[in-house]
């Protein structure tokens, strides 16, 4: 038996390549988790500057896990040749069109090697993305997204209550983990969501996936990050739109429209607001958001069309200074469109919205067509985009906790197949005609006579 029979054997025998899972899961925490520290809790303005380049600093467990995910998707691509992307449709093409101007953006970047290495690993991180696409089933990518993100966000409770900070009686509590608050309110998003769409796609563990979906919604308000309970609350409806039926449209608005009637009648909606809305803190000029965009489009008149090289625009010089304008540390935009503007220029911003809108209507239309939920979860993601994307940064060509996930279930709509939904398979593969059994005369028996 050859080496590549056994591998082919074990790949039947073993439908979900659960030791990969494993690694990758370890892997995406060893790139952009951290453990939680005193620092992570420090309000004064000199520990979080601190804590801010520190995060920009890359860590040799943060190359080696981008390493690993570029390498195992690579082979994954080459190996299973079946599933290839359909690299002349628009979104790859936007896609190759978006590497190649961050790439030229480093000829402009203030520290180019920063910039070459934050771009390597981006691209690692696509290649891995690609890989995967091509290699797992729809329903396994969908599981894999969910409880990689449960497994991270239980390691971060695990963290705070390692370090003692795990405090969600307290009035001014935020749950953040391994991660800042609003990022993390972002991959409880992801969970939420992804235990939506994996309730439908494996119905045989709908119960554990639904106890994942609560599981994400709780530590999301736990974060008190409103930009994120926004996002879900887009997502939520996007996806009951996408997969539900009218009848169930219309009892979906009803019955929110008598909750918030009951709640607003009974006073108990002025309570929620001040919890969602962390007792007005920063309505004025949503949390610091407008006097940093106005000092943000300062540096962007300086240079609107190229912007200042890939991932290269926060330097220490530009984090002291607007820590020094506003009185607290800052090392993002906190809108998708100014940091693509400060980072890539009009063009980057053109690429990364066009991708978006792709990324949307194609999985949309992949939907309709085979009812697979990977496609409305995938389309949720990109309006998700587009909208929070107003408040907070989450743009497309970055390195973040939940990027991979983006790119994993972005390019899932370029593959050259399309895989059915549970509710559609059996259809899909039932023969369109009834075929009657084949009836052949007897033929007569011959009579030989002797001789």
């Amino acid at each position: 038996m050859s080496a590549t029979t056994a591998v082919q054997g074990i790949y039947t025998k073993f439908k979900f390549p659960w030791l990969c899972g494993i690694l990758m899961c370890a892997a995406l925490l060893a790139a952009e988790h951290h453990f939680p520290s005193e620092v992570m809790y420090d309000s004064t303005l000199n520990s979080q500057i601190d804590s801010q380049l520190a995060g920009m600093k890359s860590s040799l467990a943060h190359e080696i896990s981008y390493l690993f995910l570029g390498s195992l998707g690579f082979f994954w691509f080459i190996w299973h040749r079946q599933r290839l992307i359909r690299w002349r449709t628009a979104i790859p093409i936007t896609l190759i069109a978006i590497l190649m101007w961050c790439s030229v953006s480093i000829a402009w970047a203030q520290d180019p090697m920063v910039s070459s290495k934050r771009l390597a690993a981006f691209v690692l991180m696509i290649i891995g993305a690609a890989g995967t696409a091509a290699y797992w089933p729809r329903t396994t990518i969908v599981s894999f997204i969910s409880i990689c993100s449960a497994v991270h966000l239980t390691i971060g409770v695990i963290g705070e209550l390692a370090a003692a900070h795990f405090t969600p009686w307290e009035a001014g509590y935020r749950f953040a983990g391994t991660l800042p608050w609003n990022q993390q309110g972002f991959c409880c998003l992801v969970l939420a969501l992804s235990s939506l769409a994996a309730m439908d796609a494996t119905p045989r563990y709908k119960q554990i996936f639904r106890l994942l979906f609560v599981y994400g919604i709780v530590f999301l308000v736990l974060t008190k990050s409103r930009s994120s309970l926004m996002a879900l609350l887009i997502g939520l409806i996007i996806y009951f739109l996408l997969t539900s039926s009218a009848r169930f449209h219309f009892g979906l608005v009803l019955s929110l429209g008598l909750t918030t009637m009951l709640l607003y009648l009974t006073g108990v909606t002025g309570g929620i607001w001040d919890v969602i809305s962390r007792n007005g803190e920063g309505s004025e000029d949503l949390t610091g958001r407008i006097p940093l965009w106005k000092e943000c489009f300062g540096f962007i008149r300086a240079r609107p069309v190229t912007g200042y090289g890939y991932q290269d625009f926060w330097t220490s010089s530009h984090i002291y200074y607007f820590a020094s304008e506003l009185h607290w540390g800052v090392s993002s935009a906190h809108s998708s469109y100014i940091e693509s503007l400060l980072m890539v220029g009009a063009v980057g911003l053109v690429l990364q919205i066009l991708v978006l809108l792709l990324g949307f209507g194609r999985g949309i239309v992949l939907y309709k067509r085979s009812r697979n939920p990977i496609y409305a979860l995938a389309a949720c993601l990109c309006l998700i985009y587009l909208l929070v994307g107003t408040l907070e940064s989450i743009q497309v060509a970055i390195l973040s906790p939940y990027s991979f996930y983006f790119f994993l279930l972005l390019l899932t709509l370029c593959m050259n197949d399309i895989q059915h939904g549970p509710d559609r398979l059996a259809t899909a593969i039932r023969p369109t005609t009834k075929f009657s059994p084949i009836r052949v005369p007897a033929k007569p028996l011959r009579v030989c006579s002797p001789p």
